[in-house]
């Protein structure tokens, strides 16, 4: 799940973006889940990185990726990591390989 957080945190004065932030990905998981806000889990390393970077100006120009589990009781919310999703989910983006034919062909014309 990605959240664009830039609109609803620009106005905001730096001392309540990483509360604020907070509320908006709750509410945002509850809308995706179809889960009641109480139930929503913020998982310590996205609190921690959230607390770190919410307040600095670098933070409104990236999207927020999260991983979402949802169990019978609670929703739990999790900073995006590659490990979570499986190896086959993941392709490579159009610069990588790019970049891979760039060096392929270089070595062919040094050859």
């Amino acid at each position: 799940m990605t959240i664009n957080l830039r609109k609803k945190l620009i106005n905001l004065h730096t001392a309540r973006r990483r509360k604020r932030t907070i509320g908006l990905v709750k509410e945002a998981v509850a809308r995706f889940s179809k889960s009641d806000i109480d139930k929503i889990k913020i998982h310590h390393e996205l609190n921690e990185f959230l607390e770190r970077n919410a307040s600095g100006a670098s933070f409104l120009w990236s999207k927020l990726k999260l991983n979402v589990e949802k169990s019978a009781d609670k929703v739990e919310v999790k900073l995006y990591s590659e490990k979570a999703v499986p190896v086959s989910a993941v392709a490579q983006k159009p610069e990588e390989k790019k970049a891979k034919q760039g060096d392929e062909s270089k070595a062919a014309k040094k050859a």
